[in-house]
């Protein structure tokens, strides 16, 4: 886990991705609020393991922080499939053809495995990064600290 002290965030992290409808998803949508943003695919053992764990505290910090999941690997269908069994109730976008939604990351910090997630404060600036699966506990700490 890395975090990052607010005044060695840098810049707003931009990025444009597609969710499965088809329907464009900017960065700049989430800006006001902490974004917790969750990189994964259907068959990564670790992602299905840590999938109820980030469904509890998105629904524990809904007043805080916005979750948004990016699929590096599978088509629409497969991300629908997860987002049912799993009963994922945050946005996903699809990332599997260009990677653009990592590479938006990868200058600064990147999401380096899967599943890895990125704790962004309101500004849109990573606060937090995680590499494998998140310990509920510090990701609600990580948030806070984000939106603080």
């Amino acid at each position: 886990m890395t975090e990052f002290a607010a005044d060695d965030r840098g810049e707003p992290v931009s990025f444009t991705a597609e969710d499965p409808s088809g329907a464009t998803v900017t960065a700049e949508r989430f800006r006001g609020k902490v974004l917790v943003v969750n990189f994964w695919y259907a068959e990564c053992g670790p992602c299905r393991v840590e999938a109820a764990d980030l469904r509890e505290v998105s629904a524990a910090t809904a007043d805080t922080a916005t979750f948004l999941g990016v699929n590096t690997r599978n088509s629409a269908a497969s991300v629908d499939a997860f987002v049912r069994t799993f009963e994922i109730p945050y946005e996903n976008v699809l990332d599997g053809q260009d990677s653009a939604g990592q590479l938006a990351f990868a200058a600064r910090t990147a999401p380096n495995t899967t599943p890895s997630t990125l704790v962004l404060d309101p500004e849109g600036r990573v606060s937090a990064r995680i590499l494998g699966v998140v310990d509920p506990g510090t990701l609600t700490a990580l948030i806070a600290t984000a939106a603080s």
